[in-house]
């Protein structure tokens, strides 16, 4: 990182710390207003050339949802069986475009979505909710989908999205994020909140988003609506803890693949990586095909 940029950063860090200082000492109420604004915002970062390159052989759209128009994209046939790809927290569709080419030369249509605040999507905040919301919209429009292919944070919202009604055959979670109050406690300690400011955070995220952060923990599927379930995380992941990884795939008695010193996303571009996710998803296909075969035979009969 440059080191301008670096000290930028400190220097904000340091900004907002004494602000959210300051406003608790005034009341935690108004802390906590302060630092739950903080904990939605969205930032976004540079986009790599080659996922510019990978940009380009889609088809952009405009996905109309009631979040507002979001930034959308398709790869390969019109029509047909579809992979869905959602991004992490300040992540964007085109990260996960090395899935593409394998996913459409196996047949598929593969589409992504930017969620609100992220990529090319209006807005500067968001939430896991916000990112499932984008996903069942997408589902609506060109679902129901033989796959998805979540990353991080999108793996969260993805079996949200599922618990709210979303139809997907298979899913591969990349590097998922699921530890949520792992996540708020970095988050204070970042920014030096107290217990009464970081509660007061947590009950108006809840209250702005309407849903309690226990509904959002993915591994609280029910058992009779889980489906296939692929888990790839790096051990060394700092960003998403490996640990995470371990537990989602232990309760939903999913397959994990552990990588080393792939991190959290140049996961996302490893050939190992794609291919074994290409393969699983391709297993929901085959399954179809042989029920259909099944079915043609007991027809001719």
């Amino acid at each position: 990182m440059p080191i301008k940029s670096t000290i930028g950063r400190t220097v904000l860090l340091g900004s907002l710390r004494a602000g959210l200082a300051a406003a608790g000492a005034v009341s935690s109420e108004l802390a906590g207003a302060g630092a739950a604004r903080l904990f939605l915002s969205t930032r976004r970062h540079p986009v790599p050339e080659r996922e510019r390159a990978q940009l380009q052989s889609a088809r952009r759209w405009q996905l109309a949802s009631d979040q507002g128009p979001l930034a959308a994209w398709t790869w390969g046939p019109e029509e047909g069986p579809t992979i869905a790809l959602l991004h992490g927290w300040e992540g964007r569709a085109s990260q996960l475009g090395a899935f593409v080419s394998p996913l459409v030369a196996a047949g598929y249509r593969v589409v992504g979505v930017d969620g609100p605040g992220h990529g090319d999507s209006p807005g500067r905040t968001s939430s896991l909710v916000a990112l499932a919301k984008a996903l069942r919209a997408l589902g609506d429009h060109l679902g129901p989908f033989a796959g998805v292919i979540a990353h991080s944070a999108g793996s969260v919202s993805t079996i949200y999205a599922m618990k709210r009604g979303l139809s997907v055959e298979r899913l591969v979670c990349v590097a998922p994020g699921v530890d949520l109050d792992g996540y708020a406690r970095e988050f204070a300690r970042l920014f030096g909140l107290s217990a009464a400011v970081s509660a007061s955070m947590r009950r108006r995220i809840e209250r702005s988003i309407g849903v309690s952060w226990e509904e959002l923990d993915p591994r609280q599927m029910p058992a009779d609506r889980r489906v296939p379930l692929l888990v790839i995380h790096d051990r060394n992941d700092r960003e998403a803890p490996f640990a995470g990884g371990v537990a989602l795939a232990k309760a939903w008695g999913a397959r994990l693949i552990a990588t080393e010193r792939l991190g959290h996303t140049r996961i996302l571009r490893e050939e190992p990586v794609i291919a074994q996710a290409v393969e699983f998803l391709c297993g929901a296909r085959a399954a179809a095909e042989k029920r259909e075969s099944r079915l043609q035979q007991s027809l001719a009969v």
